[in-house]
């Protein structure tokens, strides 16, 4: 059917004879159909072990994956089929590696559901002859391994805060305006608090702060205090020699634009604004 299909054959028209052919041989096989008999019974009446095995392979026209349940008691060993599964292979042509991963997909999904029906801890096997496809399981399984060792290593280690590394947050220090987080998610709304003392852990790292706010006395985490972005220690803008260069170049005052009698487009004396010295 899909040889059909691939060459565009129409339903009402004759089939060429290669396909003929392979629909004979096809149908002269359906005979065994009936001598094909799988039992219902999965378990055996006595049993001290069992295992599940799953089988994958797959060709150029198709891939399947079968699942069997092996039980073993005193020394016997009863093999039944459980499940299978087929299907054809894209119209699309595909190599046979690829064919082989898409058995191996199928054979993990019928596993999953075969773990779901028995309801019961059992060993699983996958089975597959592809050396493509073992390889391949054995690079991820390889990739996998060295991702966690090197998570484990270089990740988990920076997570590790150590004192002697310089913290990239701002230093706070008693006497310092802070906001406090809350829960009100308008952080317009939080409220300001002053730094009381701050506490230090026994690695000596200051994790924990007293705060003073209008309702009274808190202690809160680091973690949920902010710094302003200027605080009394911090200087606003500074020339090369330290000082302030608002210092060195003062603005015009008042009376100096009174003196000079500054006017505006239409004659009228400005007023300048008083200047407050904060």
């Amino acid at each position: 059917m899909q040889e059909a299909w691939r060459g565009k054959i129409g339903w009402d028209e004759v089939l060429p004879v290669e396909l003929e052919h392979k629909y004979r041989l096809w149908e002269r096989t359906m005979h065994f159909m009936s001598k094909c008999a799988i039992s219902r019974r999965l378990f055996a009446e006595n049993y001290d072990d069992f295992t599940v095995h799953i089988f994958t392979d797959a060709s150029a026209y198709a891939y399947a994956a079968c699942a069997f349940l092996r039980c073993e008691f005193k020394g016997q060993v009863t093999v039944k089929l459980m499940a299978a599964k087929a299907r054809l292979a894209p119209m699309k042509k595909s190599t046979i590696p690829r064919l082989e991963l898409l058995g191996a997909t199928l054979g993990a999904r019928l596993a999953e559901t075969v773990d779901s029906i028995l309801r019961t801890t059992s060993k699983t096997y996958f089975w597959c002859d592809s050396m493509h496809m073992l390889k391949r399981v054995r690079y991820l399984h390889t990739l996998r391994s060295n991702l966690r060792k090197r998570f484990y290593k270089e990740y988990l280690g920076e997570l590790v805060r150590s004192p002697k590394v310089a913290s990239r947050r701002k230093i706070i220090s008693p006497g310092e305006i802070v906001i406090v987080e809350s829960k009100n998610p308008n952080r317009m709304n939080w409220p300001l608090a002053q730094v009381i003392e701050l506490f230090p852990g026994k690695d000596g790292v200051e994790r924990v702060a007293k705060l003073r706010l209008a309702s009274g006395e808190i202690i809160r985490p680091l973690q949920r205090i902010y710094p302003l972005e200027l605080s009394a220690s911090d200087h606003l803008i500074e020339d090369h020699h330290g000082t302030d260069i608002a210092a060195q170049n003062p603005g015009p005052t008042a009376t100096d634009v009174l003196k000079e009698g500054k006017k505006s487009r239409w004659g009228r004396p400005l007023i300048p604004v008083k200047r407050l010295n904060l």
